[in-house]
């Protein structure tokens, strides 16, 4: 993966593996789910960050052994505004997971929750390349008479 940045305060780029994103909608989403997985973890817990290349693509995964969300609440904390009431104690307006969620989304990126037994594991699964289309053969049509 590389990184190539334009001019200061200019919109910069992020090419993984020829896929084209923007760097710092990325970066503020996982900044945003780092950030919950360390606020929502009690002393002494842990946040590990992952990632994972499989058959089916490579995954980015933010896990930690917190609180966690319960599974019924799983697509409830990516609408705006939406705050689980555990977590109404906790400073915040209910937008980050639903600017988390826009941000994936406008990459193709898949958001999926799972349960990390204690807390939350957040799997993003990155898109998969097409597969490069073979040159096709070009065949010599032969002139009829």
């Amino acid at each position: 993966c590389h990184y190539r940045a334009r001019q200061k305060n200019r919109a910069s780029r992020l090419v993984v593996d020829g896929l084209l994103a923007d760097r710092d909608m990325l970066f503020q989403a996982l900044a945003n789910l780092i950030d919950n997985a360390i606020k929502y973890t009690p002393e002494q817990g842990t946040v590990s960050i992952a990632l994972v290349s499989g058959v089916h693509g490579d995954t980015i995964e933010i896990a930690d052994n917190g609180a966690g969300i319960p599974q019924e609440e799983y697509d409830n904390v990516i609408q705006r505004f939406y705050r689980i009431d555990e977590s109404r104690t906790t400073p915040g307006s209910g937008l980050g997971l639903a600017l988390v969620a826009a941000v994936l989304k406008v990459h193709a990126i898949e958001l999926v929750f799972e349960n990390n037994n204690p807390g939350l594991k957040v799997r993003l699964k990155l898109p998969t390349r097409p597969a490069t289309p073979k040159p096709r053969e070009r065949t010599r049509r032969r002139k009829t008479a």
